[in-house]
């Protein structure tokens, strides 16, 4: 967060949803407490819901490995929120591949801080890409997927 300006640093609340590793929260923490205009950081250990992707304007699923949980993809698609994701995997193929947002080296702190900038600096617009990620990947068709087994 350090690296963004602090114009954009202030007015973001970083929510932070699931299992965090505590040294990493720690840090985090630390970090924007000696910070000027650093954003709020609200930790919840909890999986998403549809309440806190509602109230957000991106999502952020920067995992350090390509295994990482689905799920966000899924909320961020469906809800119309862009999604800043690790650039590994099958996370960043699904972002590339299908316009759901912005991908970054999970290890770059300067990649992760001008993706988030370039998010900030203009509205997630959905294309037919995403569109068609979210019809073809419904409950609706996992489950006639399931059937045809």
């Amino acid at each position: 967060m350090s690296k963004l300006p602090a114009v954009l640093r202030s007015p973001i609340t970083l929510l932070i949803l699931g299992r965090c590793i505590e040294d990493s929260l720690d840090k985090l923490t630390k970090e924007a407490a000696s910070t000027d205009s650093m954003p709020q950081i609200i930790y919840q250990n909890e999986f998403i819901s549809e309440n806190a992707v509602a109230q957000s304007d991106w999502l952020f699923a920067m995992h350090t490995d390509f295994y990482c949980p689905s799920g966000t993809v899924g909320h961020a698609a469906k809800h119309g929120r862009g999604l800043i994701a690790t650039n590994a995997g099958l996370i960043g193929r699904l972002v590339k591949e299908h316009k759901l947002g912005l991908a970054a080296d999970p290890y770059s702190a300067d990649d992760i801080a001008k993706k988030t900038e370039e998010a900030m600096s203009k509205p997630f617009v959905h294309s037919a890409d995403t569109v068609n990620f979210v019809s073809a990947n419904s409950p609706q068709n996992f489950a006639k997927s399931l059937l045809q087994l």
